[in-house]
């Protein structure tokens, strides 16, 4: 955003803002990085205000175009893996039925794997993230086994 801010005012961009966005989209060259494709194509539109014959720039436009919907759209982000099995816990949790005990369970230590040290989730599976810290996997563990008690006759 720096970069397409000081491009709109007329002005350079920062040397350290530049290597910033060029090593973000290096790292992720030949996909979307972490999964979000909304900072992942205002990356890609920073880099063209810079140099737009950069060869990143081809690449993420075939990193974006991997992930389209069948429509030929793209989604918020690339991978809702982690946001609907969420959601699948929170509803299955709601039930409350004894048959949900077990997935309860497996969904808790799925979610409590990816969960950072300081508790948050990443927006996907694919996004970088801190190991899981003690406090967030007990806290998330804790809360799917309570649900699934509850599921219990």
């Amino acid at each position: 955003m720096k970069i397409l801010t000081r491009h709109g005012l007329g002005r350079p961009p920062a040397a350290e803002d530049h290597r910033f966005v060029t090593a973000r989209l290096t790292a992720s060259r030949r996909e979307v990085g972490e999964g979000n494709i909304g900072a992942h194509t205002l990356a890609l539109l920073a880099l063209h205000t810079v140099d737009p014959v950069d060869r990143l720039i081809a690449d993420g436009v075939d990193a974006l175009l991997k992930v389209r919907n069948l429509g030929g759209c793209l989604p918020f982000i690339a991978d809702h893996t982690l946001f609907m099995t969420g959601v699948a816990g929170l509803a299955l949790a709601r039930c409350a039925l004894p048959g949900h005990r077990e997935l309860l369970v497996r969904i808790g230590d799925y979610l409590a794997a990816l969960a950072g040290d300081d508790g948050g989730f990443p927006p996907t599976y694919a996004a970088s993230h801190p190991r899981p810290g003690i406090a967030a996997t007990t806290a998330v563990r804790r809360g799917c086994r309570m649900a699934a008690v509850r599921a219990t006759p």
